[in-house]
Formats: structure tokens, sequence, C-alpha cells
């Protein structure tokens, strides 16, 4: 009779042992095989196949987070809290004439990276100037509305700190015309030599008055105006661009009834000149923005040469277009 007690005591305790043992391999197996529905959702999304995405290649998305955003072309990473609190501490003691309440929107809008929240405001122009002075984001200073004095003084101050090392930057272009596009983009605000006269270094203010002779010489159609050009990469494009047109002298004559047909380099439909000083694309690319359609179909067609979406708003081309040109 004892020895039937221990034998029941014995099974019962292994049966115990048996199903603690088979409880602990079910959770186990369980926690491996089933993933959070996020998870699989992931794996779902990431195995379906990429041309699926994309339903109709033949129209333009109808969506740009880089103009919705307006977001600061040449900022890829955040501010340097550093710098940006130095640009600030710098714009509140050169303009005691800016309230406490507006440096603070200022210094949030750049600190941001978008430049939105100034579009529409009653110190839309003082806003632009600020924001990019904390930024230090010199094509912004070209957006400063109505304000002349305010865009120069903007572009002044940044290009002077920044210009050389952009300029050394250009340098290692393989082309003249490459070269030329860069160093437009650096001094794109500058129209006229006499608007360069307060920057500093001297090379930084030869190189922007060569720039202004380029602009000149291509407004004004005029090859002999080429020639006060000292970069020789900026004359050799600008006495290219200038080739087929004749020099305006008063002992040689123009034929208005034979206009010039401007040079369009690239073929996509703009001009040269309309590229560089209008549209602020690329004439050396058909496409600037590498989506399949020409600069010139675009622009034509509403449509935004240097992203995404309609161009709803063409006064930001130079900014859209920058991240495009550096």
């Amino acid at each position: 009779m004892l020895k039937k007690k221990i034998l029941f005591i014995i099974l019962g305790i292994i049966a115990l042992v048996f199903f603690v043992l088979i409880f602990f391999l079910s959770r186990n197996i369980n926690n491996k095989v089933v993933a959070p529905a996020s998870e699989q959702t992931t794996n779902i999304v990431n195995k379906m196949p990429q041309a699926e995405t994309n339903t109709n290649n033949q129209s333009k998305p109808n969506s740009n987070l880089a103009a919705a955003n307006n977001t600061i072309a040449n900022s890829v990473t955040p501010l340097d809290p550093v710098m940006q609190a130095k640009y600030f501490s710098e714009l509140r003691i050169n303009h005691p004439e800016f309230s406490a309440t507006q440096l603070e929107f200022y210094n949030e809008t750049a600190a941001s990276q978008k430049m939105s929240p100034c579009r529409g405001r009653e110190d839309e122009a003082n806003c632009v100037y600020a924001v990019a002075l904390i930024t230090r984001f010199y094509n912004f200073c070209g957006e400063v509305p109505n304000n002349r004095e305010k865009q120069l003084d903007c572009a002044n101050i940044i290009l002077s700190e920044r210009a050389g090392v952009e300029i050394t930057k250009c340098q290692v272009q393989t082309t003249d015309r490459l070269k030329t596009r860069c160093l437009f983009s650096i001094f794109n605000i500058y129209n006229q030599t006499e608007d360069c006269r307060n920057l500093i270094p001297s090379e930084v203010k030869q190189m922007c008055e060569n720039v202004a002779n380029f602009k000149i010489a291509e407004e004004k159609q005029n090859m002999k105006l080429c020639e006060n050009i000292t970069d020789n990469s900026l004359k050799n494009t600008c006495l290219e661009d200038t080739t087929t047109i004749a020099p305006t002298t008063p002992d040689i004559p123009t034929n208005p009834s034979t206009p010039v047909t401007p040079k369009d380099t690239d073929g996509d439909g703009l001009s040269d000149q309309d590229e560089l000083n209008k549209y602020f694309t690329n004439p050396l690319l058909t496409d600037t923005d590498g989506d399949t359609f020409s600069d010139g179909a675009e622009i034509s067609g509403g449509y935004n040469p240097c992203g995404e979406g309609k161009l709803n708003s063409p006064e930001l081309l130079k900014e859209l277009c920058a991240q495009f040109t550096k």
C-alpha cells in the first residue's frame, strides 16, 4: 500500500514538471513568432514592389514638401545653437528698432529652418532680413521685399564672412560655364558693380564686380562689356554668350527686322540668360531637378523646375533651386 502511494506521488510530480515545461515553452514560441502589429505592417510595406508606389509616371506629383514648408534650402542639419545665439545677439544689438516680441519670433522662425512664417506679415521685410542673418543663408537676402538697402546690407554682412570660401569652391569646377553658374549663385542679388562696394575683402569685391559686369553685358547684349571682366572663366563665358550678338556701338547699327535668338545651351526651351537670372535653373542641364521633365516644359506648365508640384510662388525659385547648384 505504501509503495502505491509513493508511486502516485512520483507520477504526480513528473506530470506537474511536464506541464510547467510545456507552459514555458509555449510562451517562448509565441514571443518569437508573433511580431507586433506595427512591425508586421512595416515588413509588408517594405516588401511591396517599388514600382507599385508610383501610379502615374507621366504626371507631376501633387505635393511638394520643400515648397509647402518653404524650408531653408542649404540647412541640411539643424542650426548650431551656439552660432545661432551669437548671430541673434548681433542682430539684437545692431537693430534696437526690433521689439522683443519681434526678435523672439524671428529667432524661433530661424530655428525652425522655415521662411514661410515670415510671408504675409506686416513686418515681412524685417522678418526675412533677420532670419537670413540668424541662419547666415545669403540666398534669402534677395527675398527681402521692397527694400534694396536691406537686401544689400544682408548680403554684404554674410558674404563678407563666407564668400571667400564659396569662391574657392567654385574654382574647382571643371568648365568655365559651371564656374560661372557657381559664382552667379553666390552673387545673385548684385545687379550693378556699385552694389559690391561694401564687400570685403578686396578679392571678393572684385569677383562680385565681375559677376555684375557679366549681368550688364548680357542685359545689354554687348560683347564689348565682357572686357570689363577680369576673371578668365567669366569673361570666356560672357564672350561665348554674346558672340551671336553684334556689339552695340554707334557706328554699327543693328537691324530690328532680324532679331537675335537668345542662346539656349541645354536646349530646354529657356534661354541661358533667363535660367541664370530669372528662373535660377541650370543652363547646362535640360532637367535641373532630374525628374525627367525639362525645365522649359515645367515652367510653361506651371510646375516647379527645382522640385515637385506646382510652382505657386515663382519668387521662391531662388531658394528652391539653390540645392541643385551647391
